[in-house]
């Protein structure tokens, strides 16, 4: 036994001062290729501003080392600043939500393409993790969650200070947006590399490595650095208020991926958020003759088309979704809506459907009652529109039940 400790210490000690690391994990196959963010690793001036909320505080000089940090990726200069406490509506057990962070960050209208802000947060209610960047900046560029319960749960040999400073530099290297390429993403943009700061969790490469390295990953793994180099090579340097262009990104990946049905739904949800119903359309109908296997798509399709008033395309698309995918409750209640719609144009003065519309309004039953057992009676608008199709079908009581369950739920 003890000439085994003595075998694999070596080992270690033999890997460590070779510098050699463990082979990456496997990439995800449904990985797309990212391109690196441009204003800030090549802005002339980068702002990471950092927002008490309700109380918490980052620890001493946990901040100005992380900024230190993040400067050797930035072609200019990082500006650390401070910003005054924030206080958020919280529940009862003093939670918030990320929702209440985007929403505050949409009003930051100081903040531009190069700015990262950071709310350090004590405790969210939709969220369990250590912490979160967006990956795709708004008007007010970047926003970083660090959730200190999650920080603090997950610090085990490592003092709070250190843990911290390690999710804020984590966080801070996903705004960057590496890792770009598909080859070592894995788990939702994270590096396949377990030497790397962005290396996705704690595994049995994490521990050796950790073990060689005396401690977790500190910088990013080369291949990472190697990217933020390519994307900086004889590139001019961003200025902090040059114009932001929700587009860029999302062109950028369908560039980088031009036979990823993903990167086309991605691209027509920035589309749509636009105001671009027809480009939107067509980026929907590209994934689809990229992949016509998943009913999701079909769904996502109707909605932009019954947006744009081209109400029979969608019902189509909707019903083409639950022959691949039954129990889609988006579908499931969307296409009760436009039979439901169809129906009331034959009812009469009391509200109830004529007889062209019964078989409609049949259909528009089973499909709302379905989407509220899919979604367990939680959401309310399959259940406004089942009380809605009972109604028309004149079966009053279910209808005037369906709307006392509708006005128990919880308030959303």
């Amino acid at each position: 036994m003890r000439s085994m400790l003595v075998i694999l210490t070596t080992c270690v000690l033999l890997l460590l001062n070779s510098g050699c690391a463990l082979p990456p994990a496997p990439a995800d196959q449904q990985a797309l290729n990212l391109p690196i963010y441009k204003p800030l690793v090549n802005g002339r001036l980068v702002t990471v501003t950092i927002v008490p909320v309700n109380g918490a505080q980052l620890p001493p000089k946990c901040a100005e080392r992380a900024a230190a940090w993040v400067d050797r990726y930035v072609g200019g200069d990082v500006r650390l600043l401070h910003d005054e406490p924030l206080t958020l509506s919280a529940d009862e057990n003093g939670a918030i939500s990320q929702r209440q962070l985007s929403q505050h960050q949409m009003t930051l209208k100081d903040k531009g393409i190069s700015d990262i802000t950071v709310y350090v947060v004590p405790l969210f209610n939709d969220f369990n993790k250590r912490g979160f960047a967006t990956y795709f900046p708004g008007a007010p560029g970047h926003f970083v969650g660090l959730h200190q319960s999650g920080i603090e749960a997950s610090k085990k040999i490592l003092s709070s200070a250190d843990m911290h400073e390690l999710v804020l530099k984590h966080e801070l290297a996903h705004a960057l947006g590496v890792p770009s390429n598909a080859s070592h993403n894995a788990d939702g943009w994270h590096c396949t590399h377990p030497e790397c700061l962005l290396y996705w969790g704690a595994d049995a490469r994490s521990i050796l490595t950790g073990l060689m390295r005396l401690g977790p990953p500190k910088d990013l793994c080369s291949v990472c650095r190697a990217e933020i180099l390519a994307a900086q090579a004889d590139t001019p340097l961003v200025e902090p208020d040059a114009p932001f262009d929700p587009l860029a990104i999302p062109d950028a990946v369908v560039a980088m991926n031009p036979e990823n049905p993903i990167a086309y739904g991605l691209r027509a949800g920035f589309h749509r958020e636009a105001g671009n119903l027809d480009a939107a359309i067509a980026d929907a109908s590209r994934a689809i003759e990229l992949d016509p296997s998943v009913g999701g798509r079909y769904a996502f399709r109707g909605q932009l088309l019954s947006a744009a008033g081209r109400i029979d395309a969608a019902a189509n698309d909707y019903a083409k979704c639950l022959e691949l995918y039954p129990d889609c409750w988006p579908a499931l209640n969307n296409l009760a809506a436009i039979l439901l719609s169809k129906a009331e144009q034959f009812a009469d003065e009391d509200g109830q459907a004529t007889k062209p519309a019964t078989q409609d309004i049949e259909r528009a039953v089973e499909l709302a009652r379905q989407a509220c057992e899919v979604t367990k009676w939680q959401k309310p608008r399959p259940m406004k529109n089942l009380a809605r199709a009972y109604r028309l079908a004149g079966r009053l009581a279910e209808a005037e039940k369906t709307e006392q369950r509708l006005r128990d739920l919880p308030r959303q």
